[in-house]
């Protein structure tokens, strides 16, 4: 075998692996809906004392990393976009009903180009914050559409399930900690290239975030407006 072929194997098994996580992802994402929607199931998984959170916010750094690779493997094709974003913004919560500012991380955008104006993808938005005076994450996994309006602008809109969850560096006790789920998560923002390079790119972004998550006696409301540094590549 020469060393041509030999690379090419390389690559391909690179490039397609990733999609090998497909079928868990879909899996993943269908037990999620159900457990939200259905009230009995949410109480079982969320409240119980049979609920593995340890398993939980393992999941969802699994989920988070498959989303991550299959962007990675699939831009190979020119027809895929993935990009991250950090910032900070003013955020309010319902419980406490107070507004402060708030980091926004990882802010994960993976897009499929359908033509040339139009794309869809899969967006994971999320603002840190404090609630009785720990470290909480306030996140989401949601479908996206973007419009690029001109080579440089675009602008987006997406919903899907919120997660809120203690910070993963604070947990210690997975049992004692509190992780919350509901649906729907909004987001709706716009990005405006600064700088390119070939294929990379740096955005100035600005980005809203409405989300809501079920808590064992109420249901904890969020809005989060952000203005972010993002890097892509296509």
């Amino acid at each position: 075998m020469s060393l041509t072929n030999a690379f090419g194997d390389y690559l391909l098994s690179f490039i397609f692996y990733p999609l090998s996580f497909i079928p868990y992802l879909l899996s993943f994402i269908a037990r999620g809906a159900s457990i939200i929607l259905s009230p009995s199931l949410r109480d079982y998984y969320l409240y119980s004392s049979l609920c593995d959170k340890k398993q939980l916010i393992t999941m969802k750094h699994i989920l988070t990393l498959s989303i991550l690779l299959l962007g990675i493997a699939a831009q190979a094709q020119n027809k895929f976009s993935i990009g991250v974003a950090a910032g900070a913004g003013q955020f309010q919560e319902s419980v406490e009903k107070k507004g402060r500012i708030a980091l926004t991380l990882p802010n994960l955008k993976v897009c499929y180009k359908l033509n040339d104006r139009w794309r869809m993808g899969i967006y994971v938005p999320g603002s840190l914050y404090k609630n009785n005076g720990k470290q909480r994450a306030f996140e989401s996994f949601m479908l996206i559409g973007q419009y690029d309006v001109s080579s440089k602008f675009y602008v987006f809109g997406g919903i899907g399930v919120t997660q809120d969850a203690p910070a993963f560096y604070t947990v210690k006790n997975f049992k004692e900690a509190e992780f919350y789920s509901g649906f729907p998560s909004v987001a709706l923002g716009m990005g405006y290239e600064i700088w390119r390079k070939d294929n990379k790119r740096i955005e100035l972004q600005y980005r809203f975030f409405y989300g809501q998550s079920n808590l064992p006696t109420t249901t904890r409301t969020a809005i989060s407006n952000s203005v972010l540094l993002g890097f892509s590549w296509n």
